[in-house]
């Protein structure tokens, strides 16, 4: 294991572990979790990970999920890492990228009824209007597979591709909203006032065409549809961003069962970014959340105070040890975060040492690398 020298010494925050967990003192440690690439890869749980979180339970040591995943409510995704990982996940220890949202989305939400003078969010990602709508209670939303269905040259190509497969059709209608959803039947956006990206998308193409289209409209206001009959007037972007964008998950790359990395939204931004900088020739403007974003963890030291305020045995966080396997992501958050944040990484996800790994920087080193999430917690329990 190897630590950055600008921490306490390894043997001292041991010591210091020790004598909390063991002697019940009033100060605890507390955990916050990454999850694929740390306790799971794909649908299979990592050797280990099962036991940690069954003696943090016993122990009732304060612990939260913090994942770049979306697509899915909290409760959802508790659910699903209870199934894997054959062990219950409460729902209220989840964070999702998107889940801080929650604390401002007020500054988003349309108040005025009447649908001729609000401006609607696109909504973008796999599951995203399920999210925006039951998560963070949006209403004026539109989903990209909704704002195709109101003008069919959007994006032809779209079009031919799901009419030749009916399931495919299906799944998009479900996961993307449905045209027919009660809230969007017979509202025709006059405009759009921002583009929220909460999951990584199902077909990329079509998002970044209409994305584009969203904010280089003047105001964000894009005619759908366009009449029958009606003479369409030609029109130009605009050369600045006419609105805001946020965006959930900079996850380059990600792990899952597969043998290599897989892209994330991340990746989806590198090419979101290039195609408008070569219309507009200026940098793309984007209100991140996920990781590494300090919002990120202020929501997760926020739910772990809410776990010690029900505790019976202490009353103070001492560190908070941020377990995770990308180095971007995870470490550069933990390091970002604060004095009471340690990073710790683990070589069972993104992470692999070796010829042609990148080396550390100061933003980069973590406190200490471990095989897995178990190796750690057994140094940690045991010494």
């Amino acid at each position: 294991m190897r630590m950055r020298s600008t921490q306490q010494p390894l043997s001292t925050l041991l010591r210091q572990f020790s004598t909390t967990i063991c002697h019940k003192k009033s100060k605890t440690p507390a955990f916050i979790f990454d999850i694929d690439g740390v306790l799971l890869l794909g649908d299979k749980a990592i050797d280990g990970s099962k036991e940690v979180l069954a003696d943090l339970n016993k122990r009732e040591i304060p612990y939260v999920f913090l994942t770049n995943g979306g697509g899915k409510l909290e409760e959802e995704k508790a659910a699903q890492v209870s199934d894997y990982l054959n062990i219950k996940v409460d729902p209220e220890k989840m964070i999702m990228s998107h889940t801080p949202l929650k604390d401002i989305v007020h500054d988003y939400q349309i108040e005025n009824p009447n649908v001729d003078e609000d401006p609607f969010h696109l909504i973008v990602g796999n599951g995203a209007y399920h999210v925006a709508k039951e998560s963070l209670g949006l209403t004026n939303i539109i989903s990209a597979h909704q704002f195709v269905s109101l003008n069919k040259h959007a994006h032809p190509c779209y079009e031919k591709f799901i009419a030749s497969n009916d399931t495919l059709n299906d799944i998009i209608s479900i996961d993307d909203g449905d045209a027919r959803d009660n809230l969007f039947q017979g509202r025709c956006p006059k405009r759009i006032g921002s583009v929220m990206v909460l999951h990584d998308p199902f077909y990329a193409m079509r998002d970044l065409q209409i994305i584009i289209d969203c904010l280089l409209s003047p105001h964000g206001e894009v005619t759908l549809p366009a009449q029958k009959g009606e003479k369409v007037e030609r029109a130009r972007y605009a050369t600045t961003q006419q609105i805001p964008l946020i965006m959930t998950n900079n996850d380059f790359q990600y792990s899952n069962q597969f043998h290599l990395p897989r892209f994330g939204q991340g990746a989806f931004q590198v090419a979101l970014r290039s195609i408008f900088d070569k219309v507009t020739k200026t940098p793309l403007d984007v209100l991140q959340y996920g990781k590494p974003m300090p919002v990120q963890y202020a929501y997760a030291k926020k739910l772990l105070e809410k776990q010690l305020a029900t505790n019976h045995q202490f009353d103070h966080i001492d560190h908070i040890y941020c377990i995770g396997d990308n180095v971007d992501a995870d470490i550069i958050g933990a390091n970002n975060a604060g004095e009471e944040f340690v990073s710790v990484l683990v070589e069972s996800g993104v992470y692999v040492a070796g010829p042609g790994t990148p080396p550390f920087t100061k933003h980069t080193k973590p406190d200490f690398i471990f095989q897995n999430v178990a190796a750690f917690y057994d140094a940690f329990i045991n010494k």
